[in-house]
């Protein structure tokens, strides 16, 4: 989406959630980024899991949030039930609707 929309303002950015008391980890998530080599920035988010969990209600990867140009949260996904029970899944096809549908603002 990056590649697709970034000329017209798109910005895309990858949050690590590993935890930061977790060296390895945070040093497997750097490995696999150099592999990958996605084209957009990637931040680690310095908050243990149980922080993040509970504020950004995601317990599964990936998460996706859009914001529009305002950086108003218009789509959140995966979507959970009070429960924490997925009622809608990532879709990156949906995802990428919302996104056509923001860049013709």
């Amino acid at each position: 989406m990056q590649q697709k929309y970034g000329k017209d303002g798109l910005v895309v950015l990858g949050v690590l959630l590993d935890d930061p008391k977790d060296a390895t980890l945070r040093a497997d998530g750097l490995k696999y980024l150099g592999k990958v080599k996605p084209p957009f920035e990637n931040v680690y988010l310095d908050a243990r899991p149980e922080e993040w969990q509970k504020k950004l209600r995601i317990f599964g990867f990936p998460g996706v949030y859009v914001f529009n140009r305002d950086n108003h949260h218009v789509k959140k996904l995966p979507v959970l039930d009070d429960k924490g029970e997925e009622k809608e899944e990532v879709d990156y096809d949906v995802i990428d609707r919302v996104v056509a549908n923001l860049m013709k603002k």
